[in-house]
């Protein structure tokens, strides 16, 4: 436990000592900060796929971090909490799939997990608190804690527009997820109206829609998707290819997750679940930077620990565990060699791992059952 807490802890530290020094330097909180002065300001949030691509209630959540005097103490904050909810996600989770062996299970996870996601630590990015809301919420429904899932999985939709994937990937097997989770939704959805004038509030959420079209439209060549490969390869797939491949890929995954889902148990189901939401939210999303593979990291380190300790498929666990450390470790001293590295690597891991977890489900130990969980 101590080791484990300290790996995440000292380059914390560190990140916070340079943001101290240099707030500005390699920060993502710019465009979160000016979200928050611009929503009080009662001044439009979006200024194109450049500026903030989130919901409106982003800069509402945010605005503690920038109310903070001082631009570093606020950037920090924010740091500080996404990677406690981080840590907390993989601890709760962890202590859930392998019991009395969670802390050490917890130091691999760790050791394996934290590589791909120093880089966001370092710029502040949401992407690191989707993650762990993700974490979170998984190891809520494997309590069978349905109302406090439902609650985070709406909350992850505040902090990226993503985490809409894993809304919509759990209600299908999860039923006791349904109720709970259109309510939760119906409260994100009307909780702007708490903050601010209806009128601004409905023209932001226009303007969101138009960002957002914005954002599924973008062709430059310096996104790790799935189109990261395509243009690595000198023939990037034309926008609207990309606008049918992406709701296709979404319906395809969602019947092998349906499928899987029948054939496994917990608490492997609930890994799956993990593990496919969060490698579609990298792989698909057009706008997916080197940096949010900390989306995947954890679900990639957690499913490693598993596969190799638990259920002692240990060929299975390293190829996983070799996977999310490549995407960690290799982009910085390859950088010079090949600039684009990160931009095909990243997204042939991730897609790589979801076919490892396929695998897991379909052909190694899978058993027909229930497709759906109807339990109160």
């Amino acid at each position: 436990m101590i080791a484990a807490l300290a790996a995440w802890l000292i380059p914390l530290a560190i990140i916070s000592v340079m943001v101290a020094r240099r707030p500005l330097h390699r920060s993502a909180t710019e465009t979160a900060n000016q979200a928050a002065e611009d929503w009080w300001a009662r001044k439009d949030l979006y200024q194109g796929h450049l500026g903030m691509n989130y919901l409106p209630q982003f800069a509402i959540v945010f605005s503690p971090f920038w109310a903070v005097p001082g631009r570093a103490p606020g950037d920090i904050l924010w740091r500080v909490f996404s990677t406690a909810v981080l840590l907390y996600g993989i601890w709760r989770l962890t202590r859930n799939v392998f019991g009395e062996g969670c802390g050490r299970a917890f130091f691999l996870v760790s050791a394996i997990s934290l590589w791909p996601c120093l880089s966001s630590m370092r710029n502040g990015q949401a992407n690191e608190l989707l993650s762990a809301l993700l974490v979170v919420s998984t190891a809520l429904i494997l309590e069978k804690r349905w109302w406090p899932a439902a609650c985070i999985i709406a909350f992850s939709i505040i902090i990226k527009p993503l985490g809409i994937v894993m809304l919509g990937l759990a209600v299908f097997v999860y039923r006791p997820l349904i109720v709970p989770c259109i309510i939760a939704v119906l409260a994100v959805a009307l909780s702007p109206f708490l903050f601010g004038p209806p009128d601004y509030v409905w023209n932001q959420y226009v303007f969101l829609v138009d960002n957002l079209k914005d954002c599924a439209t973008v062709t430059e060549h310096r996104f790790a998707d799935i189109n990261g490969i395509f243009r690595t390869l000198g023939h990037g797939l034309p926008n609207d290819v990309s606008l049918v491949l992406r709701p296709l890929a979404g319906l395809v995954v969602l019947g092998l997750w349906l499928f899987g889902a029948r054939r496994t148990e917990e608490p492997f189901r609930a890994l799956m679940f993990l593990a496919l939401s969060s490698a579609y939210i990298v792989v698909f999303n057009p706008m997916t930077e080197a940096n949010s593979y900390v989306i995947v990291g954890p679900a990639m380190g957690i499913m490693a620990v598993y596969l190799g300790s638990r259920e002692k498929r240990v060929g299975l666990g390293w190829a996983v565990a070799v996977m999310v450390l490549t995407i960690g470790l290799l982009p910085e001293p390859l950088r010079r060699l090949t600039p684009n590295f990160s931009l095909w690597w990243h997204p042939t891991m991730a897609i790589l791992f979801a076919g490892v977890v396929f695998y897991r489900a379909f052909g190694v130990g899978g058993k027909p059952g229930n497709s759906v969980i109807n339990e109160p």
